[in-house]
């Protein structure tokens, strides 16, 4: 933990948000709020409430000839209800039937595992836009931050969105996680498949499960195609969903 620089209400510091983050999560943020899942059906014990609403996204990318389908969700405003601690992805090929592709825990990626996810992105302008980023952050905090590099860089996105972090801050977690794929990733609300091929088309389902049962579904995409990328920050394959 990097507690020389700390900051929370306790110490009444100032929170500033850098003119570029800002810039930056307010277009993310006007997109993102097109789409919703809604919370109906499944109540989780002294959680859920119905009207909880999470966003669904896919983006589709390509590194070096190869497609990459990104997955992300999360919460529109506040936090993911408290009981849940996995997500199950299901993916639908060619419109055959859904099966399960992947069972994700929800916690937040070790500082190792969070360097692979978002330092070393293929997207290099992607990765230096985050670096400008965490730098505005930590040179907004008092006292200032650290000057923000590759090597350290993974640990200072690992202190802002742990919730055990004294670092930890609920809004730029929110903004990074959706400014970023792989913050997503590292936060247990993303899913990078590179198990696909451009001929076929791919549709896919998330459900929520906690230590006694697993959701209806709380997010569909409508059918996802490998060739035709789209661009950071308006994702493709967004659907309202009600369970």
């Amino acid at each position: 933990m990097m507690a020389g620089y700390q900051m929370n209400d306790r110490d009444k510091r100032k929170k500033k948000m850098p003119s570029t983050a800002s810039r930056v999560f307010k277009q993310i943020g006007s997109v993102m709020g097109l789409v919703i899942a809604v919370f109906l059906s499944f109540q989780l014990p002294d959680a859920a409430h119905a009207a909880d609403r999470l966003y669904f996204v896919s983006l589709v990318e390509e590194d070096a000839g190869q497609p990459r389908i990104t997955l992300e969700w999360g919460p529109m405003e506040g936090e993911i209800p408290s009981g849940i601690n996995r997500f199950r992805l299901y993916r639908s090929e060619n419109s055959g039937p859904f099966e399960l592709l992947q069972e994700l825990d929800y916690q937040v990626a070790l500082p190792g595992e969070l360097q692979t996810y978002v330092l070393d992105d293929f997207n290099a302008g992607r990765k230096n836009e985050l670096l400008a980023i965490l730098q505005e952050i930590s040179s907004s905090l008092n006292p200032a931050g650290p000057n923000i590099t590759a090597k350290n860089a993974a640990q200072f996105i690992y202190d802002l969105i742990h919730p055990g972090s004294p670092m930890f801050n609920p809004l730029q977690r929110m903004l990074l996680i959706r400014f970023h794929p792989g913050i997503a990733r590292a936060a247990g609300l993303a899913y990078l498949d590179i198990d696909i091929e451009k001929a076929a088309s791919y549709q896919y389902m998330l459900t929520a499960v906690t230590d006694v049962k697993e959701s209806l579904p709380i997010g569909k995409t409508e059918l996802v195609d490998p060739a035709n990328p789209t661009v950071l920050p308006a994702p493709s394959g967004l659907k309202q969903v009600r369970v």
